[in-house]
């Protein structure tokens, strides 16, 4: 009778296995501190700079003098609202480049890229930006560039981009 073969499971269990089972206690734990990292990051770091931003707000608040007569154009609604700078120096930009794509004198500019897409949006095409934005790749990828010569592509982007979202 042998008894070799108990101690050679015996000793593969303790070789192998054991080996196993530390590698998976190795993962786990990884994965553990992974999830800690990732709760602290994303919920606790937030909450605590929200919280501290609120108690700095209120004991700012506490010091301020009481008014007879609450500010009202401090208040969200302001009656004479204007835009912030960047959209105001935005909005100037794309009046410029408007004005620029009409004074190119090419057949293809803005405001015919503003009608094509109203057109396309009359008869019916479900998404008239796509299209239209598909329409122009084709135009581009023709034999010669169709339009290279006759479009002016910024104000083309930009009556698409206008509408983009819509």
């Amino acid at each position: 009778m042998k008894s070799g073969f108990p101690d050679r499971q015996i000793r593969w269990y303790f070789r192998v296995g054991l080996k196993r089972q530390l590698v998976r206690l190795l993962y786990a734990g990884a994965d553990g501190i992974g999830f800690c990292v990732a709760l602290i990051r994303f919920q606790f770091i937030p909450w605590m700079r929200l919280s501290l931003h609120r108690w700095k707000k209120k004991s700012s608040e506490a010091f301020q003098i009481d008014r007879a007569e609450p500010n009202v154009s401090a208040g969200p609604f302001k009656r004479d609202h204007k835009p912030s700078i960047p959209a105001r120096k935005a909005a100037e930009y794309l009046e410029d480049l408007r004005l620029r794509s009409e004074q190119t004198g090419k057949k293809y500019t803005y405001s015919w890229a503003v009608t094509r897409l109203s057109e396309l949006e009359a008869s019916g095409i479900a998404d008239p930006v796509a299209y239209f934005n598909n329409e122009m790749t084709d135009w581009w990828l023709a034999p010669d560039g169709m339009m290279e010569q006759d479009a002016d592509f910024l104000g083309i982007a930009m009556a698409i981009e206008e509408r983009w979202h819509q």
